[in-house]
């Protein structure tokens, strides 16, 4: 079986279509599997099994990326193709079945609702929660970043655009609250991806915070060491 799964461009998007993608995979043992994503979000299918290929779709002027990836999917017949974005790319492959979520490029929904609602394209209620798929050095690697020793609380203080950046303070207060009860002693494992942005970011919350505390992972993981 070939599969084609088209979804978002944004990482939080593209994480919570990863239950349905892994419902997929398990319901059709040995397919071989093609996604197409934004390029900050690749990473994220690494490790996946039966990966063909993974296409990061780089926006273009007048959408012309669609036209891209229209070419490099319409000489494959695919036995089953996903679109979460809702375009009429689809349409113009060869596929002898498809799934596609109308209205998928507007915004909206997310979280549990985002969930629920790509669970129901295939009918599936309870929807499948999503997954990450990692490897054994990856697993390892997490065990030297954060050590055992105690609770740790994972702080994410980045955003693709500053209107959904949460204020530093606001984080290290909740953080000094849950670190008093009900997680004594806690530690703050700080979590961002590379370039000078999220480092600024990350930085105002690690310097509100116990420098005993911290775990500056900041930068310094790939997503799904993340």
């Amino acid at each position: 079986m070939r599969l084609l799964f088209i979804t978002a461009t944004r990482i939080g998007d593209v994480v919570l279509s990863t239950g349905i993608l892994d419902h997929l995979i398990r319901t059709h043992p040995g397919a071989r599997v093609t996604v197409a994503c934004g390029p900050a979000c690749t990473g994220l299918f690494a490790h996946l099994p039966g990966l063909d290929r993974v296409i990061a779709m780089q926006k273009r002027p007048a959408a012309l990326h669609w036209l891209s990836l229209w070419r490099e999917c319409i000489a494959t017949r695919w036995d089953l193709a996903v679109d979460l974005r809702g375009s009429a790319l689809t349409g113009l492959v060869r596929a002898r079945r498809r799934i596609v979520r109308r209205g998928g490029r507007r915004g909206g929904r997310k979280g549990m609702h985002r969930i629920a609602e790509l669970g129901g394209l295939l009918g599936l209620d309870p929807p499948p929660l999503p997954v990450v798929w990692t490897s054994a050095g990856e697993r390892e690697a997490a065990l030297r970043h954060i050590p055992p020793g105690g609770p740790v609380i994972g702080l994410g203080p980045t955003a693709n655009w500053p209107g959904k950046v949460w204020p530093s303070d606001r984080f290290a207060a909740l953080f000094q609250a849950l670190a008093q009860a009900p997680l004594v002693g806690a530690r703050a494992a700080i979590f961002a991806g590379p370039g000078a942005a999220e480092r600024d970011a990350a930085e105002a919350v690690i310097r509100a915070l116990p420098a005993a505390s911290v775990i500056d992972l900041a930068g310094r993981l790939s997503l799904t060491e993340a």
